[in-house]
């Protein structure tokens, strides 16, 4: 049997590659762990977008520290990550957020769209929320994770 020099892969190759499977795998964990705690109480899905002059006329730093103050500013505990869409690449944010409701007119660099997450919903429906904004973390257009400091 002779193996195509196209697939040969060396050891130290091998190992960073289950290294970051590993990691891929810690990180979803976590950021799942949060989101249980997270939606013990009600709490709310958001996605955050940006307009085009913002986009234009901002950098990616300061629409990050935006994002992170004004979820900040809600006092609760949160889970937020940068993400880009599939079709435009354009960037954008999702977040769980430990709080029933907001004000969505608070924030000016874009849209703010928010889906309630309530308590007594059911597992299924709450499993669908989890699992979204975990797939969102993870997947390979996200870019950022941002944690609350508030303890649940």
């Amino acid at each position: 049997f002779i193996q195509s020099e196209l697939f040969k892969i060396d050891l130290e190759t091998e190992q960073k590659a289950v290294k970051l499977i590993r990691s891929r795998k810690e990180r979803a964990k976590r950021v799942r762990k949060r989101i249980d705690e997270i939606i013990k109480n009600d709490a709310l899905f958001l996605t955050f977008t940006f307009t085009d002059k913002v986009l234009q006329t901002t950098t990616f730093e300061k629409r990050k520290r935006y994002i992170k103050d004004w979820l900040g500013k809600l006092n609760c505990p949160y889970v937020a990550n940068l993400d880009y869409g599939k079709k435009n690449g354009r960037e954008h944010y999702h977040a769980v957020v430990g709080i029933s409701e907001i004000d969505f007119s608070s924030y000016s660099m874009g849209a703010l769209n928010g889906i309630k997450i309530r308590k007594d919903s059911n597992s299924i429906a709450l499993s669908r929320y989890i699992v979204k904004l975990t797939a969102h973390c993870i997947k390979d257009t996200a870019r950022t994770i941002i944690y609350s400091r508030i303890k649940n």
